[in-house]
């Protein structure tokens, strides 16, 4: 009987958003036209987002551990401009991340962006932080590979690392 309510329970929320993405009508219209659109998988979303092994970047600021990086949000600016943070430290810890696409898991080090859009924008706090951009790169047992992964959700040149 609980797996019976469960069931119904799951339809009611997701019966909604089947709706939608079966009427919508920008898909719908891109799909009736002969515009040679198709559809992306997850892995073509995340490779378009700079998800995917990328190839000659510059290599982030540690080839071991992962840095993270502590920003805070100055209160006015686009959240999306990294100029419109605080650099207030970093902390870094050792050994390898575990980074998974496309069925294989690569270990990999870099940096991780943390921003803090609540505290004050002096004050940076763990707890109100997100990520805001990683950029790790692949290592192989004979060293640091050329291959990286690299996403973003703000404007920062991918060399900077100081303000």
């Amino acid at each position: 009987m609980k797996k019976f309510i469960k069931g119904i329970a799951c339809v009611a929320v997701l019966a909604p958003s089947l709706v939608f993405a079966a009427n919508n009508p920008i898909l719908d219209a891109l799909t009736a036209s002969d515009s040679g659109y198709e559809v992306m998988s997850s892995d073509e979303m995340q490779d378009a987002r700079g998800a995917a092994l990328i190839y000659g970047q510059p290599l982030p600021s540690v080839t071991y551990g992962l840095k993270k990086h502590h920003v805070t949000w100055k209160g006015f600016g686009s959240k999306y401009d990294y100029q419109a943070y605080n650099y207030i430290g970093n902390s870094w810890s050792p050994g390898y991340v575990d980074y998974p696409y496309g069925g294989t898991t690569y270990s990999a080090a870099g940096d991780e962006w943390l921003a803090d859009t609540i505290s004050s924008p002096y004050a940076w706090s763990a707890a109100n932080a997100n990520s805001i951009e990683h950029h790790v790169q692949v290592v192989f047992s004979s060293g640091v590979s050329a291959y990286a992964f690299r996403v973003t959700n703000w404007n920062r040149p991918i060399s900077t690392f100081s303000w």
